[in-house]
């Protein structure tokens, strides 16, 4: 998914810049008001960080380590094209530009993952009246 992210959207960091710092916030909301219930199993639990205790599994690293790996490596080819207009670090940015958004994928991957296991294996169903 990453490499054909690469190829096709290659000469539009911005747009991925502006995407993974919208994919942070998103999330955090979405840990906080949906997330964080399935983990808690309690409708009225929306600490953020509860979930970083052993009571969960600590649950909240891999989770929080995702989503940080995606934002951060989902920007950096938009905070380093300005630094494409010199030839040394040119070359060195186009080498490990895939790598980043490798790294990136693979964080939303792990935050997807750790997200949506306790929704779908855990006791908590939220359900209407």
């Amino acid at each position: 998914m990453a490499c054909t992210f690469y190829t096709r959207f290659r000469f539009c960091p911005y747009a991925l810049f502006v995407f993974s710092l919208l994919l942070f916030f998103t999330a955090l909301g979405a840990i906080i008001s949906f997330i964080s219930l399935y983990i808690y199993q309690l409708p009225s639990h929306h600490c953020p960080f509860d979930m970083l205790q052993a009571g969960y599994g600590y649950i909240g690293y891999p989770l929080y380590a995702g989503l940080y790996c995606a934002s951060l490596f989902g920007m950096l080819p938009g905070l380093a094209r300005p630094l494409k207009k010199y030839a040394g670090l040119a070359r060195e940015i186009e080498r490990v530009e895939k790598r980043w958004l490798l790294i990136a994928g693979g964080g939303v991957l792990l935050f997807l993952v750790c997200g949506c296991r306790q929704m779908l294996f855990g006791e908590l169903s939220l359900l209407g009246y």
